[in-house]
């Protein structure tokens, strides 16, 4: 399913400082959790032209998103060995495994969902 267009959004960029679930890592924010989507087009557009803002050495950087009504969660890995090889995997939002926080993974969200 093609995503909806959305004009060019501003993102905030979070680094975790306590290990949490997806749940408490968007749910941290406070917002209602559609406010912090970004759209798949908008997540591959973020990692080809911001990749300096992706973590680095095999850490993750989290995307929001929404699929016939069902939040998930992209993770997108940049190779460790310097090269710029992006892998990107996609979790169910609901999955309750726990990512720690020691490597500083990203989270990216819309900053405007932020503003109020």
């Amino acid at each position: 399913m093609p995503d909806e267009s959305r004009p060019e959004t501003e993102v905030a960029i979070y680094e975790m400082i306590k290990d949490g679930t997806y749940a408490k890592l968007f749910g941290g924010f406070g917002e209602n959790l559609d406010r912090l989507c970004l759209t798949q087009a908008q997540i591959k557009v973020f990692c080809r032209d911001h990749h300096e803002w992706l973590r680095q050495e095999g850490w993750a950087t989290f995307f929001l998103f929404k699929v016939n009504g069902e939040l998930f969660v992209a993770y997108v890995i940049v190779s460790a060995d310097g090269l710029y090889v992006l892998r990107c995997y996609a979790d169910r939002f609901s999955d309750d495994s726990v990512w720690s926080a020691g490597n500083r993974p990203r989270i990216v969200v819309p900053q405007l969902a932020l503003e109020s």
